[in-house]
């Protein structure tokens, strides 16, 4: 029983995406930061407490949970005068529960399946969900924003997402950023 156990978490472990540790840490550092340059924030997050989901595959979820311990540590008293809640989302029990995203204020897509990517969107769509991917290709199916690095960190917004919401940040933030279309 042992063995075959072994044998599922090595397969499950070849398979798995790989992550860039810097990207992560990058992300994990940024996302809570790009939330707080929105000027509507105090009309978008009304209880002045973010809740922040990590949505993850199966495969990822120790890759989620440092994510969280990570974005804790960094934002261990909050950010400005919002406090912090980061919780981690399997993604199955996500889009089985349609109301896992009501009470949250900010989403961080990890590397998802493209359907299951495309409903998390349609799900968060319109309700003013401050949301950020892994994967900068990721945006095309619905989200606001990415931080690549690429020759340098690359900040990257949804100008449809962005249209679709009440985000309005705070124009050194558009000056630094890519509209993608």
């Amino acid at each position: 029983m042992r063995s075959l156990l072994l044998i599922f978490i090595l397969i499950s472990q070849i398979f798995a995406y790989q992550y860039n540790a810097l990207l992560l840490k990058t992300q994990a550092a940024l996302y809570p930061k790009i939330i707080v340059l929105d000027k509507n924030i105090e009309k978008n997050i009304q209880d002045h407490k973010i809740d922040f989901a990590v949505i993850y595959e199966d495969v990822d979820k120790l890759v989620a949970q440092k994510l969280q311990e990570s974005i804790y540590k960094k934002f261990s008293t909050g950010i400005e005068n919002f406090s912090l809640e980061v919780k981690i989302l399997n993604i199955s029990d996500c889009l089985s529960d349609n109301s896992c995203v009501e009470k949250t204020d900010a989403i961080y897509v990890l590397k998802i399946a493209p359907q299951r990517l495309k409903r998390v969107a349609q799900m968060i769509r319109g309700k003013n969900i401050y949301s950020f991917t892994y994967d900068k290709k990721d945006l095309q199916e619905g989200f606001l924003i990415n931080v690549s690095i690429e020759k340098r960190v690359q900040i990257y917004i949804n100008k449809k997402v962005l249209l679709e919401n009440s985000f309005q940040f705070a124009n050194t933030f558009y000056n630094i950023a890519r509209i993608i279309e």
